[in-house]
């Protein structure tokens, strides 16, 4: 998210600042000229301004919604704070709501199950799933990895769509044996998340 963020920021000014130039020429011939600039033309600049602006931050959102693997990420973070204890579960499920990420009914791995399978509460890398698979069902399911330097663990996301959205159904722990099974078939790469 954090690239994402970056490429949207630098958007918005490649947009914004041509129009800002060419308004600040405007400003400096009528001061050459001794003239004043008029409401009509203070009030375009600010709207326009803040039109840009908002398309800009507007399309930012559509694509963190729509792109499976912003969603997997985000989601993939919030987890990442769960395991390490800063949310508890209700916690968790509550901003996975808020933020638009999950599901209506989404199932997600027990506090009890979370500890059977190794996850201690510490810090995790967060890897992701270089691509998503899509399943039968029109679902579609993304891989991550929590590693601390010593001990990886992983975790299956699926995700439906709802409207132009993807949002998390279930989460759930991928046990060793299992995932090693699925990366002999499919030879799974990640990438790492930077918080």
């Amino acid at each position: 998210m954090r690239a994402t963020g970056i490429v949207y920021i630098l958007i918005g000014i490649f947009v914004l600042l041509p129009w800002l130039l060419y308004n600040l020429k405007g400003f400096l011939n009528l001061r050459k000229n001794r003239k004043k600039p008029s409401v009509g033309r203070i009030l375009s600049l600010i709207l326009v301004s803040l039109l840009i602006l908002t398309a800009v931050y507007g399309h930012y959102w559509f694509t963190a919604g729509h792109q499976i693997a912003l969603v997997a990420e985000q989601a993939g973070q919030l987890f990442t704070r769960r395991v390490e204890g800063e949310v508890d579960l209700p916690g968790y499920e509550q901003k996975m709501r808020r933020q638009g990420l999950s599901a209506p009914g989404m199932a997600t791995v027990s506090g009890e199950d979370l500890e059977l399978a190794g996850f201690q509460r510490k810090h995790y890398d967060l890897f992701l799933s270089e691509r998503a698979f899509p399943m039968e069902d029109g679902s579609t399911v993304m891989y991550l990895m929590h590693s601390d330097g010593q001990v990886t663990l992983y975790t299956c996301m699926k995700l439906q769509k709802s409207g132009y959205r993807w949002q998390v159904a279930v989460h759930d722990i991928l046990p060793q044996e299992e995932f090693d099974q699925l990366n002999e078939k499919t030879k799974i790469k990640f990438y790492a998340v930077k918080p």
